[in-house]
């Protein structure tokens, strides 16, 4: 059915990843990008675009964000040796574009670089900017709503926001690719969005601060006719409420 589970990459594959990290130059200026275990983060010099998502093998699937706000989707393949990358870009859930780039020396990171080198909290600064984040490094295995173990950095992010905003309440929103029926696929959207719940609130996080909603595949931000597209629907989202 949904939300297919993916693990943190180990040996090889872990390695493999690990050169992709860096500056390319691309059709939307310098991109620079940091691989850290099955996550990523970066940013591009085109209205100071930020970014955030998994590695999925040879796949990043990711969330941008520029001035204005404006906010989409990209799913990107990456060659082995991290010399290059091709792929598209989505917004309201339209394909509107490909995003290609080519591995650059470092001289010619974007000036953005820096910020992300101090290891910034990206689930904060999306809520702060935007009032929502998507929640990627989240994982359920499949067709289950318990939360694996590899989630919990994700999840601390998040907890640590909460902490700091304690004014602030939230709501997760469930979401999943087309694959099974409606009504299965909201049913298991929002049990996993009430899982995100309960953790939040085993770790002191006011229940009245939190809800949760599914909404199966009724709000894709990509279509469902590839496997990167599919990947993209499949998330947990959080805005804030106030």
């Amino acid at each position: 059915m949904e939300f297919r589970g993916l693990g943190v990459p180990t040996g090889e594959e872990a390695r493999e990843q690990t050169r992709v990290s860096g500056t390319y130059e691309t059709n939307w200026n310098p991109f620079f990008l940091i691989v850290e275990g099955n996550t990523i983060r970066g940013c591009y010099d085109y209205d100071d675009g930020v970014f955030d998502g998994y590695a999925a093998g040879s796949f990043l699937n990711i969330e941008w964000r520029e001035f204005g706000p404006q906010i989409g989707k990209a799913a990107l393949a990456i060659v082995e040796d991290g010399s290059q990358f091709n792929g598209f870009w989505y917004e309201d859930g339209e394909l509107r574009g490909t995003w290609t780039g080519a591995r650059t020396d470092d001289s010619r990171e974007p000036a953005c670089a820096a910020n992300l080198k101090t290891g910034s909290n990206q689930v904060k600064l999306a809520l702060d900017q935007t009032g929502r984040a998507v929640l990627y490094g989240i994982y359920f295995d499949y067709d289950s709503d318990v939360l694996k173990p590899e989630s919990e950095p994700t999840l601390n992010n998040l907890l640590d926001w909460l902490r700091d905003n304690p004014e602030a309440s939230v709501v997760f929103d469930g979401h999943t690719d087309a694959d099974g029926s409606d009504e299965y696929n909201v049913r298991l959207s929002e049990r996993r969005a009430q899982s995100v719940v309960a953790w939040m609130s085993q770790d002191g996080i006011a229940a009245e601060r939190l809800a949760a909603v599914g909404y199966g595949e009724s709000r894709p931000v990509a279509d469902n006719r590839s496997a990167q597209g599919k990947a993209l629907n499949r998330r947990v989202e959080v805005r804030r409420e106030q």
